[in-house]
């Protein structure tokens, strides 16, 4: 009975350090995948950090973009005004040159005639 309760006793004790020892084994593993885990995570948080970061220079690089385009629009309607004016400038100066110039005709037109009607009078004076 002695032997018996020895034995008993012996495996117990053997149960116990191989579970001590397990026990052991799955918490060092346990901290090993912790240690991992956190690894992992501080890796995907600096990947964060440095794809908003990204995001930000793209947002201020588009946001100067959007800013040069609408200067550039700006400066571009300012232009077509401006040429818009000068056009009907020219063609209010063209209008203007036309009605002088249709004058001169008339002037010349009433100039050739009263010279015809005197070279017809000194003609029939002559005759």
């Amino acid at each position: 009975l002695k032997e018996m309760k020895t034995d008993a006793l012996n495996e117990l004790s053997t149960l116990k350090e191989q579970y001590q020892q397990n026990t052991l084994e799955k918490m060092a593993k346990i901290d090993e995948l912790k240690s991992l885990v956190s690894s992992q995570q501080e890796g995907l948080t600096q990947q964060q950090q440095k794809l908003s970061e990204m995001e930000e220079e793209h947002g201020r690089k588009l946001a100067g973009k959007i800013q040069e385009i609408s200067e550039l629009q700006s400066r571009l309607e300012q232009q077509a005004e401006t040429q818009q004016q000068q056009l009907t400038k020219i063609s209010e100066l063209q209008s203007r040159f036309e009605q002088l110039a249709e004058r001169e005709r008339l002037k010349l037109s009433e100039l050739n005639a009263s010279h015809e009607r005197e070279m017809a009078a000194k003609n029939k004076r002559i005759d």
